[in-house]
């Protein structure tokens, strides 16, 4: 009986972390978004809520990462002063237990190239983290990148 309930424990343990590697892997993706300047982008992250939600946050990560906006459940939407929340922020879409936390950007130019990073903060599940790669470029590169004569 002893060998048999440890054979259990060992298997779902392992199991446990193979799902949560699996998770973590689909989540963590990075994403290559190729827009023309002038034109507006969204970038969209997104998470189940089964966990108590603490915050979530977008980042544009450079040598440093650079807060963009940071939402708290009972505190509300807050921006850094080097951010303007109407021009740039995000709003919060919450369907069927799953929250959609979306980045508008809009009239883009070069400046804007670059990593960003959602994150959601769950207890006691952790950090969740989406980076997009945003690439602003004229559309002839877009297209030769793609593959497109």
């Amino acid at each position: 009986m002893g060998r048999k309930w440890t054979y259990c424990a060992v298997y779902s343990i392992i199991q446990m972390q193979f799902f949560r590697g699996v998770w973590e892997e689909i989540f963590n993706a990075g994403e290559d978004i190729y827009a023309p300047p002038n034109s507006d982008v969204n970038l969209t992250c997104q998470t189940k809520e089964e966990d108590f939600l603490v915050q979530m946050q977008w980042s544009k990560v450079t040598d440093k990462t650079d807060l963009i906006a940071v939402y708290h459940p009972q505190y509300g939407l807050s921006c850094p002063p080097s951010h303007t929340c109407e021009s740039q922020v995000a709003s919060i879409e919450t369907l069927k237990n799953v929250t959609k936390w979306t980045l508008y950007l809009r009239n883009i130019s070069t400046t804007f190239s670059g990593k960003y990073e959602c994150s959601f903060t769950l207890y006691p599940e952790g950090i969740q983290t989406k980076v997009y790669n945003l690439i602003v470029a004229p559309r002839e590169y877009n297209l030769h990148k793609n593959g497109c004569p």
